[in-house]
């Protein structure tokens, strides 16, 4: 889930979102992607203070693609889980690039895809829900509407945890202010204050529309419409139609371990709609309607959808 540099955009891989095709499509135009791994001395606090230092210095140990790059340029990998404000000084000017997804169906494909169920997400759980064993003692086979309690108790900052609250916002939209707000520093500078922006949202944060002054200027493609959107973007970015033609019918594009990938079939049979109750379903309409206030396409009745 590493940030993508290139000579024309950023692409910002928020995850769950269909960033391993995105991914996978940029390599083949690029011939290839290097891949700028993190170094000792890129410890998180100095990462995120200076990541255009820690860039060029990781670039510096980086070992080139093979065979080199097409005409597009060279194409870097870099810093897992990064977000629009670790982009390095140098690629600041190029256009932001990410993908969204329906809240609703980004929920039910991270349940589905396990990742919170690794067992060293534990002691996180125990400190953050009280009497977790007994709570939640068929951990972790849990229901969806367990995960995502867990999710709004320990995957979202203090001051903004219970999914069963009446204030707050959803896991999805903290997550989305972390990775397109800029969010300003703790006063002691070793991490970023999502708190300060949490606190804001309100109804009427929402109904102003008082975020646009918050983020950063992002072009957010749709994952339900990723082959022609993407395809879109490459055009206006200026590749040549015919390298980028087959974007158009490239399958699915899955993780499946690693950097291992496999091509599949986009699923039609999957009803994320069936893993909610009505009363979940209002929970997060409500909590995430940041999300909804930018995307108002996602709030529709439930349709398949692909996990």
């Amino acid at each position: 889930m590493s940030v993508l540099l290139s000579d024309r955009f950023v692409y910002i891989h928020e995850p769950k979102t269909g960033g391993t095709f995105v991914t996978y499509a940029l390599t083949q135009l690029h011939g290839g992607v290097t891949d700028v791994r993190p170094s000792r001395f890129g410890r998180d606090p100095i990462r995120l203070r200076l990541p255009t230092a820690v860039f060029r210095y990781e670039r510096g140990e980086a070992a080139a693609p093979s065979p080199e790059p097409t005409q597009y340029g060279r194409l870097y990998s870099w810093n897992d889980h990064g977000t629009c404000s670790e982009i390095p000084r140098p690629f600041r000017s190029r256009q932001i690039l990410a993908t969204i997804r329906n809240p609703f169906q980004t929920y039910v494909s991270g349940y589905l895809f396990g990742w919170w169920k690794r067992p060293e997400f534990l002691p996180l759980y125990r400190r953050t829900i009280e009497d977790f064993h007994h709570r939640y003692s068929s951990f972790p086979e849990l229901s969806f509407t367990q995960y995502m309690e867990l999710m709004h108790a320990s995957w979202t900052v203090s001051g903004n945890r219970g999914l069963y609250s009446g204030t707050g916002i959803g896991f999805q939209s903290e997550r989305f202010i972390r990775f397109y707000f800029r969010v300003p520093w703790l006063l002691r500078g070793t991490r970023r204050d999502i708190s300060s922006v949490v606190r804001k949202v309100d109804g009427e944060y929402v109904r102003s529309r008082g975020y646009l002054a918050d983020m950063y200027d992002v072009r957010f493609l749709r994952t339900e419409r990723l082959n022609e959107e993407l395809r879109g973007l490459l055009l206006d970015a200026g590749y040549d139609a015919a390298d980028v033609e087959f974007v158009l019918t490239l399958k699915h594009v899955v993780p499946v371990g690693g950097a291992e990938i496999d091509f599949t079939e986009r699923a039609t049979s999957h009803d994320w709609a069936a893993f909610y109750t009505p009363e979940l379903r209002e929970i997060v309409r409500k909590k995430d309607d940041l999300l909804f206030s930018l995307f108002p396409e996602f709030d529709v009745t439930g349709t398949a959808v692909s996990p």
